[in-house]
């Protein structure tokens, strides 16, 4: 599942250049440590930190065939790759403070924040978009909601 199969005779954490792992199969690793204790749920915190954004594709793509396989995956992530949030199944926004903003199938987010009157600019990443509202950070142009009650619209939904 993790994709190894070629390093499983290369030393962890060796630094000669070249015989060593890269930054995300020591990431996937470190997964298969976890899943080697059989878990029912497994919480990873910011698996795709400091990986590149193919290795996080790669590290999400192989989480999910886990999730496919009945296995409940429960992962901090900032700031992922539209492709990459498309592959989850359901995300928790937090907005300032941690405050939960959106709960919920990651396919129906989008028209979450549509529904309170913040529209997505044309060719606009929908993950980076989110991320910008979360952060107060919605053009004028596209929202019927002042700036200045834009944290209240988004905690009272």
């Amino acid at each position: 599942v993790l994709q190894l199969e070629p390093q499983q005779n290369l030393l962890v954490g060796s630094r000669v250049r070249g015989n060593g792992l890269s930054g995300g199969q020591r990431k996937r690793v470190n997964v298969g440590i976890e899943l080697a204790a059989s878990p029912t749920v497994l919480f990873l915190d910011e698996p795709t930190s400091g990986l590149d954004s193919t290795s996080s594709l790669i590290l999400v793509q192989q989480l999910r065939r886990m999730a496919q396989l009945g296995m409940t995956i429960v992962m901090v992530i900032h700031q992922p790759r539209y492709s990459l949030f498309t592959l989850l199944d359901d995300v928790l926004l937090l907005g300032k403070g941690g405050k939960a903003v959106y709960i919920g199938p990651t396919k129906d987010a989008k028209k979450y924040f549509e529904n309170l009157g913040i529209m997505m600019p044309p060719d606009e990443n929908p993950a980076d978009w989110m991320m910008d509202v979360l952060s107060g950070q919605v053009d004028p142009q596209y929202s019927r909601i002042p700036k200045s009650d834009l944290p209240a619209k988004l905690f009272e939904a």
